[in-house]
């Protein structure tokens, strides 16, 4: 079964793999894929919970909300939460905090300004 080894990718792989595991999963599920996100979006929130592989994390639950809405959607504010929640403790106000936090989020510059504006839409 090759689904572990694409939840693997989505949990603890690149933003580049995570996107492309969670294309092979819509794939591979077709009209079961709600059931396949749904398991996969609970180990994601847990990984976010921990600081587990943040960036990857919140690559892998931005492409299940492109192919699964339903499961996206119904969780949606726990997700803006939790990022909200992780400004919070590492004390992000400004563009210019988001370089203390390379190690943290394991992205590059223009991830982080991404990040940093939808955050600031979402407020």
């Amino acid at each position: 079964d090759i689904y572990p080894s694409l939840e693997r990718a989505c949990l603890e792989g690149t933003r580049l793999q995570s996107k492309y595991a969670i294309s092979v999963i819509a794939a591979l599920s077709g009209t079961s894929g709600d059931l396949a996100f749904s398991n996969l979006y609970e180990k994601l929130v847990d990984s976010l919970h921990a600081g587990q592989k943040m960036s990857t994390a919140l690559q892998s639950l931005g492409c299940i909300a492109q192919y699964s809405l339903s499961v996206f959607g119904s969780r949606e504010k726990e997700i803006i939460d939790i990022i909200q929640t992780i400004f919070r403790e590492h004390h992000v106000h400004s563009v210019d905090d988001l370089n203390l936090l390379d190690e943290d989020f394991g992205c590059s510059t223009s991830c982080r300004l991404k990040v940093r504006v939808r955050e600031k839409q979402m407020v």
